[in-house]
This record gives C-alpha cells, sequence and structure tokens, in this order.
C-alpha cells in the first residue's frame, strides 16, 4: 500500500517538478525512518557477515544507480504516461525478468510459473482495456485521473 502510494505522489510531483529532485526529496524526507531501521537492522546482524571492499562496493553502486538514478526515469515516465497506465504496464517488468533470465541465464521456468505471467498479462491488459472502453481514449483517461 505505501509502495503504491508513494509511486503516485511522486508521480504527481514529476509533473511540477524534475524526477531527480522528486526522488532527493523522497531520499532526504525518509532519513528519519530509514537511519534508525538501518541501525538497529545492523547492530541485530552485526555478526551474521563480515562485507569485503567489494561487497560495500556493489551496496554503494545498486543503491546510487538503481534505487537513485533509476528513479530519475521512473518519475518521468509515469509523469508522461499517467501513473495508472504507467503502474500498470510496470507489473510486466517482473515478467521480462524471468524471460531473461531462462533465456541469458540458463533459469528453470516452472508451468506454475508460466500461469502466473499468463494471469499478470492478462489482468494488465484487461485494465488497459476497461480504462481506454471506460473513457474513450487513453489521453481522456489520463487527464480525467489527474
Amino acid at each position: 500500500f505505501l509502495s503504491s502510494w508513494s509511486y503516485v505522489f511522486g508521480a504527481s510531483a514529476a509533473r511540477t517538478m524534475p524526477g531527480w529532485e522528486v526522488i532527493s526529496w523522497v531520499t532526504a524526507l525518509a532519513l528519519p525512518l530509514t537511519i534508525p531501521i538501518t541501525v538497529v537492522a545492523w547492530w541485530n546482524t552485526r555478526g551474521d557477515f563480515s562485507p569485503d571492499l567489494g561487497e560495500w562496493s556493489a551496496l554503494i553502486l545498486l543503491g546510487i544507480s538503481s534505487a537513485y538514478v533509476g528513479f530519475f526515469a521512473w518519475y518521468r515516465g509515469l509523469s508522461l504516461a499517467g501513473t495508472a497506465h504507467g503502474g500498470q504496464v510496470q507489473q510486466l517488468q517482473s515478467l521480462m525478468a524471468i524471460a531473461w533470465s531462462a533465456v541469458l541465464l540458463g533459469e528453470a521456468v516452472t508451468w506454475g510459473t508460466l500461469a502466473t505471467t499468463c494471469v499478470v498479462i492478462a489482468a494488465v491488459a484487461w485494465a488497459q482495456r476497461s480504462r481506454f472502453s471506460t473513457y474513450g481514449a487513453v489521453d481522456g483517461a489520463h487527464n480525467r485521473l489527474q
């Protein structure tokens, strides 16, 4: 719930400010919550691991590239496509990850995974179609949803 709410709020803010400013503000405003949680998590698990420089570097690189810079494009895309449309289409992202992991990494894809994939694709198609038929046009829906 909070993740969805945050995406909608962030996409709304991205209509009036660039995506990099939105995620920067979100990051700054979240610090009073994330710092104590991080400290408690580290304190409770500090004896369970001993990360080396490469692992710390990977964590920092992922945090900066994926969790920060990636949101520049994400909020820009949501503001251009519309929050509802962008959020629905994003559901297909995990399916693409499954497909590419099978193709590139040789991961096994089970019948259950394929069935779930079909359900997700059908749900996204249904949501897009019902949105189109309700408002007559995607642009009209986008304008009415604002």
